[in-house]
């Protein structure tokens, strides 16, 4: 089947992975120090491999599942491969990255803001529609497209898109230009901040819960 036909699936595919295991991992991760209370009081072990264990379900899901996205991709010969290709590892850590930070951050607030819950959802769902998961990120009208490209995950989705997929979609640097470096940075900047509040927050876990 020609390009044309099977790219839009393809895309799509790949960003739904992408963003369900963005969903799942912070989703779970939110109750994963409230959810512990009882075994938080009992004894001492760093907190934060509770976080870690609890993202573990989404990330073998999310590894499988991008795996056989590859393969159906590569059989349908719609996997475009070339130096870009290199880069996609580092949109893969990028993620990582922004999961584990936000993950930390949740967990630890959520254990005095419990309608931190209601507000998430209500966030992911904005988020959803203004990455770009389901239509081109050129979509966006213009006068939005700066602002949107900010968002890590529409910029590692559109990356992904561009290094794994085809050439001929915008890579997030061409869209947006210099400011690609600011979603890179906020998904640094979210680790930093994730580790401080939850290490500040540790030690009132076990009086809370």
């Amino acid at each position: 089947p020609p390009r044309s036909t099977l790219f839009p699936y393809t895309t799509l595919f790949r960003s739904i992975v992408l963003w369900t295991f963005f969903i799942e991992a912070t989703s779970t991760a939110m109750n994963a120090i409230a959810g512990a209370g009882g075994l938080i009081r009992k004894a001492y072990f760093p907190r934060w491999i509770l976080v870690i264990a609890s993202t573990a379900s989404a990330s073998l899901s999310f590894t499988i599942n991008t795996v056989l996205v590859l393969i159906v991709t590569l059989a349908l010969g719609q996997l475009d491969l070339s130096w870009r290709s290199l880069l996609a590892p580092f949109y893969y850590i990028e993620l990582g990255v922004l999961v584990l930070g936000l993950s930390l951050l949740l967990s630890a607030l959520f254990v005095f803001f419990r309608d931190l819950g209601h507000i998430w959802e209500i966030l992911t769902l904005v988020l959803f529609y203004g990455s770009a998961i389901v239509f081109p990120f050129n979509r966006i009208p213009a006068h939005l497209r700066a602002l949107a490209g900010l968002n890590p995950i529409a910029q590692i989705v559109e990356d992904l898109r561009h290094a794994l997929v085809d050439s001929r979609i915008p890579s997030m640097e061409s869209l947006i230009g210099p400011l690609v470096v600011i979603p890179i940075l906020i998904s640094v900047m979210t680790l930093v901040i994730g580790l401080i509040v939850f290490t500040r927050l540790t030690p009132r876990f076990a009086e809370e819960l």
